[in-house]
């Protein structure tokens, strides 16, 4: 601003973030972080076969359907796999300066 050039801020909050993680990106995406084959298979079967359902503010509860996408919140590896999934996020933004904390950049 003080040279008189262009400046833009540009405030990203993912929406439900951790619900949209294609499982089959997220495995594409710890194999270049040298994870072994063994411990690739352990998070495919962390994430393979899971279900959800959601209870409404009355306590109703809907039918279970299983998920290929989403990572579990609250879990200790939800929390370890979210950034490895946007990890290359500031490969993308590489014309810009870019904090990322969490699902908000």
């Amino acid at each position: 601003m003080d040279d008189s050039l262009y400046t833009i801020l540009d405030l990203s909050d993912f929406s439900k973030a951790f619900d949209r993680i294609l499982h089959q990106l997220l495995i594409h995406k710890l194999r270049p972080l040298n994870v072994t084959d063994h411990t690739l298979k352990r998070f495919t079967s962390y994430l393979a076969d899971r279900c959800q359902t959601v209870a409404d503010k009355g306590g109703t509860i809907s039918d279970w359907i299983s998920t290929s996408v989403g990572v579990p919140q609250g879990s200790v590896l939800g929390l370890l796999l979210f950034p490895i999934f946007i990890n290359d996020l500031p490969q993308v933004l590489r014309f810009s300066r870019h904090m990322i904390y969490a699902d908000d950049t």
